[in-house]
């Protein structure tokens, strides 16, 4: 038998705001560990459809697509990865897309300073 697991309480996550997404999901551990594995499996596609809409010029492509990231990212807390998801949205929105270029590079930054704590998390299951 392993070593049993300490509670999620005990873990330090400087990216993840526990008690908020804890919160999104019924205090439920085990859900949240799971929708972490989701987020992980997910993240990347979701990122390149960000691209995409910004290479395209597609302003409501990015709006939805930047939507979805900025969705996952509050599901988990995840403020910094949020706003800067958020911004694209609102590029997109606006029909604006100068400094989408700048942005997706800040939202890449983010998505992968997030991924070692979501792995942490998803290892919990």
């Amino acid at each position: 038998m392993g070593q049993p697991k300490s509670p999620l309480s005990a873990m330090q996550f400087d990216l993840i705001n526990l008690y908020a997404a804890l919160e999104r999901l019924g205090a439920d551990e085990e859900l949240l560990c799971q929708a972490a594995q989701e987020f992980l499996d997910a993240v990347e596609d979701s990122y390149q459809a960000v691209v995409r809409a910004v290479e395209a010029g597609d302003a409501s492509a990015l709006r939805i697509a930047a939507h979805s990231v900025k969705g996952a990212a509050r599901n988990f807390g995840a403020y910094t990865a949020q706003h800067a998801a958020y911004r694209l949205e609102i590029m997109g929105q606006l029909n604006d897309l100068e400094g989408a270029d700048s942005a997706l590079v800040l939202l890449r930054s983010c998505l992968d300073d997030l991924k070692p704590e979501m792995r942490r998390l998803a290892a919990r299951v």
